[in-house]
């Protein structure tokens, strides 16, 4: 016999993203349980954040009922287990499934999705393919001459090159040089240096086995400085490559190297 009472759904939900850009595909999913085995019908509603409209990242928390900027979420039209949206302004909305029984228990879950005109991608690659024209003994200020982006270093008898770098956002992985020479051994190094001017990685190994060297680094946002010097060899092709994993806040980096933003339940 039954003690008359109800049992509201038990609610979690899951968002493919929360960060978006405008006309990007949106899915949720809400996994709903009735421990009276009644069945649930799940409402989407959403609510825009009315305290800013810049598309800019700020801090809400969870759950529909936290902080009045997003006002009271409107019914989308949208019902069922799972729900597609796509935004074309940017702001922060707040994405609610609630979930009902027929005997009035309800339950509500929410996230908030962040949505810019485009999504900053997770990756930053900074390739130069050159070629340093001499080493050791080369003509002064040849680097000058012959090249655009060079400038000499400051001996300059050896050839360099030297390249700026701006990051918008801390990133890790790996600063490689590699070179070959048909006509004689080859010897380059390559620095990498913050606004500052301090050393934060060197590929200047003595006699180097093999024509790659290859190191990690971690970096800050911000500005830095390549320097590239032939230290043996003349007319030295050589690829230069900076190759990071940008640490975006609300992003992480997928398998297949694409911006997405975390997974939440709640």
């Amino acid at each position: 016999m039954g003690t008359g009472s109800n049992a509201a759904p038990t609610l979690s939900l899951n968002a493919s993203a929360t960060w978006v850009g405008h006309e990007d595909v949106l899915t949720l999913t809400a996994d709903a349980t009735d421990e009276d085995g009644d069945p649930i019908t799940i409402t989407w509603l959403m609510a825009k954040d009315q305290s800013v409209d810049d598309g800019h990242d700020h801090d809400h928390g969870s759950g529909a009922d936290q902080g009045d900027s997003f006002g009271i979420p409107e019914e989308t039209g949208k019902t069922g287990e799972q729900a597609e949206f796509t935004f074309t302004e940017s702001g922060t909305y707040r994405l609610v499934a609630r979930a009902q029984d027929p005997k009035g228990g309800e339950s509500e879950e929410s996230v908030d999705i962040k949505v810019t005109q485009s999504v900053p991608k997770t990756t930053f690659t900074f390739v130069k393919e050159e070629t340093l024209a001499a080493g050791t003994g080369g003509e002064e200020g040849a680097s000058l001459l012959l090249y655009d982006l060079m400038q000499p270093s400051q001996n300059t008898y050896i050839d360099s090159a030297r390249y700026d770098v701006r990051l918008l956002y801390p990133g890790e992985g790996t600063f490689s040089l590699d070179w070959s020479s048909s006509a004689a051994p080859a010897d380059l190094d390559a620095y990498l240096f913050d606004g500052s001017g301090e050393l934060i990685a060197a590929l200047n190994q003595a006699d180097p086995a093999g024509t790659t060297e290859e190191t990690t680094v971690e970096l800050k946002d911000g500005s830095y400085t390549i320097e590239v010097y032939a230290r043996a060899g003349a007319n030295v092709p050589y690829t230069l490559t900076l190759d990071l994993d940008l640490l975006i806040p609300g992003l992480t980096v997928t398998e297949d190297g694409h911006g997405d933003g975390h997974d939440h339940a709640h």
